[in-house]
């Protein structure tokens, strides 16, 4: 049996700009906060215990509003400024995730990979921001070419898997 593979499996397909923006903004304001305790000598808890609901509620106690902030204790002001741009963030993070589902059903390139079984929206729309235009490729053999896909066959004596 002959699998595909992408060679390199470090450089793993990343999603559509739109789509990494909603993931990765979160995740930057995250480690912002992040920063903002340990540059006062301040460790969080690791993991996603902060990010929970109790954990957000100890951030909101520890914020300020900028005007009540002296020069010399600035970080409950930045604190409060990029709690309430995380808070922002998550409370739109699921309808821009619906639009951009409806965007990608609507998007005929996007619907051409979703023919093929197991492929649903997300994979298709990395596939189309990874190849972009399908119509510089001859064939499927210059696409695989190009994603560096090659068939590899796994055998241990008459075994195929």
């Amino acid at each position: 049996m002959l699998v595909g593979y992408l060679r390199g499996a470090s450089r793993a397909p990343r999603p559509t700009p739109h789509r990494e923006r909603v993931i990765f903004d979160p995740v930057a304001v995250q480690n912002g906060i992040q920063a903002l305790f340990q540059a006062q000598g301040i460790s969080l808890p690791r993991g996603t215990t902060v990010w929970t609901k109790a954990g957000h509620e100890m951030l909101r106690s520890e914020c300020r509003d900028l005007t009540e902030c002296s020069t010399r204790e600035f970080r409950p002001g930045q604190l409060k400024f990029l709690v309430d741009t995380l808070h922002h963030q998550m409370a739109h993070e699921k309808d821009l995730d619906r639009k951009l589902d409806e965007l990608a059903t609507k998007d005929v390139n996007v619907k051409r990979p979703m023919t093929i079984p197991g492929v649903g929206h997300c994979t298709a729309e990395v596939i189309c921001a990874y190849i972009h235009d399908a119509k510089r490729f001859r064939n499927g053999r210059e696409v695989n070419g190009y994603a560096d896909m090659v068939p590899r066959q796994y055998q241990s004596g008459e075994q195929d898997r």
